[in-house]
């Protein structure tokens, strides 16, 4: 049996002080700005060709990248080679997709963009996960999407075409965007930002 070892990628102490950042970020800017990268509601598959998030040249070692937005999930591999791909798991997106949908609810008093990047291992004679951390320097911001990031990516699987075995260790990148609620007032942007913050302190 394998055994997936996964860090939590915040302690208390660090994400009290994250959030306190965070009161100074939300209050002064409750009004709707633009997220970087967005796409307009007429996104089709050709989000892969055109979306900044997967055009922008990959990191050193990166392999895939995972969007998710209002209108779908989306993934690509970004490696060269093509010695590693993963596996189709179209049930497996959808499912994950209502998951981040459902969390949309509360965290749409602002504009977000959730990015993380994490480290992936490989068992090398198998091809199975082994070990997920995220990358140093690049945590989620919020323990939310830190969780459903490593949720999501331990359900993949991957194949080799070549049928060896020289990829077993990479990185996934990961950007979540969600949209302020249309029509969403002022104060009521501050009230859910203040019960926002409070069940992050409380580690819910």
């Amino acid at each position: 049996m394998i055994k997936k070892k996964f860090r939590n990628p915040f302690d208390i102490s660090i994400r009290a002080a994250v959030l306190l950042l965070f009161m100074f970020q939300i209050f002064p800017n409750c009004k709707s700005g633009d997220i970087k990268g967005s796409s307009d509601s007429s996104v089709s598959t050709d989000i892969l060709e055109d979306d900044s998030f997967f055009t922008a040249p990959a990191l050193n070692g990166e392999a895939f990248r995972v969007l998710i937005t209002e209108e779908g999930y989306f993934y690509k591999n970004v490696s060269d080679g093509g010695k590693i791909e993963r596996k189709p798991d179209p049930g497996g997106d959808s499912e994950q997709f209502r998951k981040f949908k459902k969390y949309n609810d509360e965290y749409d008093f602002k504009d977000w963009t959730l990015t993380a990047i994490l480290k992936v291992r490989l068992n090398p004679h198998r091809g199975e996960l082994e070990h997920i951390e995220y990358f140093q320097g690049h945590n989620p911001k919020t323990w939310q999407s830190g969780n459903l990031f490593q949720e999501d990516l331990s359900r993949f699987d991957f194949v080799f075409p070549e049928n060896e075995i020289t990829v077993f260790e990479f990185l996934v990148s990961y950007e979540w965007r969600i949209k302020k609620r249309s029509g969403l007032s002022e104060e009521e942007a501050r009230r859910r930002a203040i019960e926002y913050l409070n069940s992050q302190v409380r580690g819910r």
